[in-house]
């Protein structure tokens, strides 16, 4: 018989892997992992190809297959209402792509401006927090130049040459 498992003795088989373990009751458990994408924005963000749907859409369907269908449809009408509207329409109309804010950071701010000034802080609040995180970049800009401006500069030796006179008697160099 053969033996499988990825701690056999004889090595790991050809269909063993590393991400599927079952245990001795029969249950499975996969786990997939994979360090080049990432939940931030950029090229290797997993919101670049299929948006913020990627996260509350499986969630959706996991709450309908388990009977939860209010809980279900209300989770799809707030994907699909709010946070597809904060980040496909509010985000680029609101920053413009000029300012590197976070998606996150910019449905905080409506979320903070609806609640603190009504419906004029749906846009003034992302406006905040773009100001208030470019005001910390530059600040941090101007702390690194004040601390490279603080530091030590490096001393340049000092070369002299001393004419040297050759004893007397002593042949020419």
């Amino acid at each position: 018989t053969k033996k499988h498992g990825l701690q056999s003795p004889d090595g790991p088989h050809a269909g063993d892997m590393m991400n599927f373990t079952v245990a001795a009751n029969g249950t499975a458990k996969v786990s997939v992992a994979n360090k080049a994408v990432t939940m931030a924005d950029g090229a290797n963000s997993i919101y670049a190809n299929g948006g913020t749907a990627l996260v509350w859409g499986p969630g959706a369907l996991v709450l309908a297959a388990q009977g939860h269908y209010g809980a279900a449809l209300f989770m799809t009408a707030f994907g699909a209402g709010v946070i597809g509207t904060v980040d496909n329409l509010l985000k680029p109309l609101l920053i413009s792509g000029r300012a590197e804010v976070p998606t996150l950071a910019v449905f905080i701010g409506v979320l903070g401006g609806l609640s603190a000034f009504g419906l004029v802080g749906m846009f003034l609040g992302p406006v905040v927090i773009a100001l208030a995180l470019a005001l910390i970049a530059f600040l941090g800009e101007q702390e690194a130049a004040r601390r490279a401006a603080a530091a030590p500069k490096p001393v340049e030796p000092v070369v002299t040459e001393l004419p040297m006179k050759a004893p007397a008697g002593a042949p020419p160099p």
